[in-house]
């Protein structure tokens, strides 16, 4: 259906050929990516504010690297429950079934979890975060950027959904803290991808 992104799949097919737009759809970037990209891009712009005032810029390295340190400690015992818990493993199981060998699965995973959580990094924890963070302060930005990325997450298996709220808020101190949205982009890609790799090993 068009209102779902057809159209924009058609568009490309005309500007690059079929190639492009498979491309685009296996690298994540879907018609809702892109939107969800470009028109927070475009509101900051009209605003004249200051892109890494949204957390864009690099922010403060030292804390971000020590943070994700001690992140990845901490989730190494929920990363153990996660992989124990069968509704969780199959559910990711049955989307590594579409890869046969280890370059498909690279070539099909690292590009589109880079963009998919760049762009969704970017939408959570910087327009919306750090936008409403400008006006009413972090403790109501915390707050209402969970609304949307929590039920984002309600659809999924239910470990997953309940685990949205605690990840949220630990992606949300990381981004306030450093002031931007890459350490937690870094973080969310490398454990997702994590995931997915030590599943297509248990196969």
């Amino acid at each position: 259906m068009y209102w779902r992104g057809d159209w924009y799949y058609d568009f490309l097919r005309q500007l690059g050929g079929g190639s492009l737009a498979r491309s685009a759809r296996d690298y994540g970037f879907t018609f809702t990516t892109v939107l969800r990209a470009a028109v927070p891009i475009a509101l900051i712009l009209l605003l004249r504010e200051r892109l890494r005032e949204f957390g864009l810029g690099l922010g403060n390295i030292r804390a971000g690297l020590r943070i994700c340190g001690i992140f990845y400690l901490l989730y190494t015992p929920c990363f153990i429950v996660l992989l124990l818990n069968d509704s969780f493993r199959s559910y990711y199981a049955n989307s590594m079934s579409r890869y046969d060998t280890w370059g498909e699965l690279f070539d099909g995973q690292v590009i589109r979890f880079i963009v998919v959580m760049s762009v969704g990094e970017f939408l959570y924890r910087g327009f919306v975060l750090f936008g409403i963070k400008k006006e009413y302060g972090p403790y109501p930005a915390v707050l209402l950027s969970l609304v949307p990325y929590v039920y984002l997450h309600s659809a999924k298996v239910p470990l997953e959904a309940f685990g949205s709220f605690p990840v949220g808020l630990a992606l949300s101190y990381l981004a306030l803290r450093t002031n931007s949205i890459w350490y937690g982009t870094f973080l969310h890609t490398s454990i997702a991808l994590g995931f997915n790799i030590v599943i297509f090993a248990m196969r």
